[in-house]
């Protein structure tokens, strides 16, 4: 963990600390950020936690790295200041390491924003409960589907106590359901502030099927709506679940929406996490897969939601993962993306772009001809009937119908077969290969690789492996994206 970072820090509306960027094996390197505003200073609940595998002892080793030296340290009992690393301008208010980081965890992370409860994803927050003390009780939110299972399979009294305030819990921890897709109840798109100056709002992903049949929110059931601080969810009253009803009964109600189409999935989300003060947002995905494999639209959705904000540069960065190299089996991905199906999506989201400011472009042109023909009609009107020309009038934005981009569901054999793929028309109508339409089309798009999976094993580095993938596929495509490879330490400025 050296004195790494990318990215301006002056020019960027948002950092984004790795505290872990893995997916396993290493336990002490799992998924965990924290996430910041630039325009708030460092205070309490100034820090978004998204994910925690690991949290306070990758805190504890930031720290230890960029610790002011004692030469600096002034008069006991004094502030000490950052001057270094990720919490560069950060004040620390006790004298160890420990302790400070104790501080950061206890004061400045009020929410924990979880985007799937796998335990590479969740451990951390888990096993540092024993830190929080109940003078101000912890918020863990997620999509409603997360919450059930922190409440039921979690904080059950079985795997570790019950320190929620719901089923007569110990009240350290407050659930917080998001509602997907936003809160229609809040202004400004849905996004609800869980800390200073940050916005968030999530969409569902896919992260692979699996045999059973989960808890599931039905689409006409408000019960994930976001609630207010302190509106416990219904059941709350009733007595701890693992105390009053049998493991075998508790599972059967957990399990009792059907599969969507046909199967169970493991849902995942990505979350829209805006800066309050410019409205520049980043993305952050849990585990998932492609839709080319999942043969859902999923991914498609949240592309569709982030093409016009990057296209109004408003979208500045997304953290995906890239778990293994484009070699491995199709059969063993386990619902997660190489290089290959990642650079998919992104194609995807290219497509997006492009159409869009193509649209954009006509628009623009329909309405200089409007123009035109009204000045026209002032200086003549006795010529040109109102209603021979309103078929030429612009057309409102409102009424223009969202791009229906085709996923890419074909499947290369091999990394020759995906570079050579064309598709169809492009968006002035010229035929053009799939490589000449999309040239730059995501031209300053920061992409952060996380959850790469370590093999263990002698021989190359598996993320010198996945960036040669990519490296190799943004010089075919040319689409423009900046790739950069998360480590512990590092500071993203987006």
């Amino acid at each position: 963990m050296g004195d790494i970072q990318t990215g301006e820090a002056h020019e960027a509306t948002m950092e984004v600390i790795i505290l872990g960027s893995g997916g396993g094996p290493m336990e002490d390197n799992t998924t965990a950020f924290l996430v910041r505003s630039t325009s708030t200073a460092w205070r309490p609940n100034s820090l978004l936690a998204v994910d925690a595998g690991v949290h306070l002892a990758s805190i504890v080793k930031i720290l230890e790295q960029h610790y002011p030296p004692s030469s600096d340290v002034g008069e006991p009992n004094t502030c000490r200041t950052v001057t270094t690393g990720p919490f560069k301008g950060l004040e620390l208010p006790n004298e160890s390491v420990d302790s400070n980081a104790l501080h950061i965890t206890q004061n400045m992370v009020e929410t924990f924003l979880m985007t799937h409860p796998h335990l590479d994803h969740i451990s951390g927050f888990v096993v540092n409960t024993s830190i929080f003390d109940g003078s101000r009780r912890k918020i863990l939110a997620g999509m409603p589907t997360t919450i059930e299972a922190f409440k039921r399979h979690i904080f059950n009294g079985i795997i570790w106590p019950n320190l929620s305030d719901e089923n007569e819990g110990f009240g350290l921890i407050h659930y917080y359901r998001l509602e997907p897709g936003g809160n229609l109840m809040v202004k400004n798109g849905g996004y609800v502030q869980l800390c200073d100056g940050l916005g968030v709002k999530g969409m569902y992903v896919t992260h692979g099927d699996c045999k059973e049949t989960h808890f599931r929110q039905k689409s006409h059931d408000h019960s994930g709506s976001a609630m207010p601080y302190g509106v416990a969810s219904p059941g709350a009253t009733r007595q701890n679940s693992h105390c009053s009803e049998s493991l075998s009964e508790i599972t059967r109600k957990s399990h009792f929406i059907p599969p969507v189409d046909g199967k169970c999935v493991t849902d995942s989300t990505a979350y829209f996490i805006r800066d309050i003060a410019s409205s520049q947002e980043i993305i952050i995905f849990g585990d998932l897969e492609a839709d080319s494999v999942s043969k859902q639209d999923r991914n498609r959705k949240v592309w569709a939601e982030a093409a016009p904000k990057f296209a109004t540069s408003q979208l500045k960065g997304i953290l995906i993962e890239c778990s293994y190299v484009s070699s491995r089996n199709k059969t063993q991905l386990y619902g997660h993306l190489t290089p290959f199906y990642l650079y998919e999506e992104l194609l995807v989201l290219a497509k997006m772009v492009q159409e869009l400011k193509a649209s954009s472009r006509r628009d623009s042109n329909k309405r200089k001809l409007s123009n035109v023909i009204d000045h026209l009609f002032e200086e003549s009107p006795r010529q040109t009937p109102r209603a021979s020309i309103r078929k030429l009038s612009p057309i409102s934005p409102k009424s223009i119908p969202r791009p229906d981009v085709p996923i890419f569901r074909s499947v290369m054999a091999n990394l020759e077969d995906s570079l050579s793929k064309e598709v169809g028309n492009s968006p002035d109508g010229s035929s053009q290969s799939l490589r000449d339409n999309l040239d730059h089309a995501l031209h300053g798009l920061k992409v952060v690789i996380i959850h790469v999976k370590e093999t263990m094993k002698d021989g190359r580095d598996v993320k010198e492996m996945i960036m040669e993938d990519l490296m190799a596929l943004e010089q075919e495509y040319r689409l423009g994206c900046e790739f950069i490879m998360s480590a512990p330490g590092l500071a993203v400025y987006l």
